[in-house]
């Protein structure tokens, strides 16, 4: 046999149930038109409403005025028309396995996907739907130098090691023949979260 605990005595309360704005209004218009002498009570058994319902529409209708014999609802939490990029989306973007080009810029992504938006509404919709992702810079594996070059590296700085920098070094300069492109050698960025 278990033992009682809080979690399981404890009874759920019944959801309230909110009344129309039809029953409101009857309500509303029979207390308008009441007789003196009648109270919160007669108006409510009438109406077939509770006592407490009927002190609550009163009180509601004294704060917010004509407004209080509307049904109430919750209220939206986004308004406005549909985000251009859905949070589903924001998070498959995200995603390593649904996204091939996460290294690659917003705009990239967006012709791949075939996203119908700036690429900077997908990055505020990504950041919003997700937890705070951007892009990253990459992580990278320096090449090792090869052991020919680290000897002969190593070499060089060892016979001019005494050479002063003034003298010697500024006027130095060290030249590849081939073309680089900087561009190439700029480290990536990589979208994650």
């Amino acid at each position: 046999m278990s033992y009682q605990t809080r979690s399981n005595t404890r009874i759920e309360q019944e959801k309230r149930r909110e009344y129309g704005t039809p029953k409101k209004t009857e309500f509303f218009k029979a207390w308008d038109a009441r007789q003196p002498g009648e109270g919160v009570g007669t108006i409510a058994k009438q109406e077939r409403v509770s006592r407490t319902a009927g002190q609550r529409w009163l009180k509601e209708r004294g704060l917010y005025g004509d407004i209080a014999k509307r049904k109430s609802r919750r209220y939206a939490q986004k308004l406005g028309p549909k985000p251009k990029v859905p949070p589903t989306l924001a998070k498959d973007l995200v995603n390593p396995k649904t996204n091939p080009v996460r290294d690659k810029t917003y705009g990239t992504m967006a012709t791949h996907f075939e996203i119908n938006a700036h690429p900077r509404t997908i990055e505020r919709s990504v950041k919003s739907n997700t937890k705070n992702a951007r892009r990253y810079k990459q992580a990278y594996r320096k090449k090792e130098i090869s052991k020919k070059n680290r000897d002969k590296r190593t070499e060089y700085g060892f016979e001019h090691r005494q050479k002063k920098l003034p003298d010697f070094w500024t006027t130095i300069v060290f030249t590849d023949e081939a073309h680089l492109d900087p561009t190439s050698y700029l480290q990536g960025y990589i979208l994650r979260e």
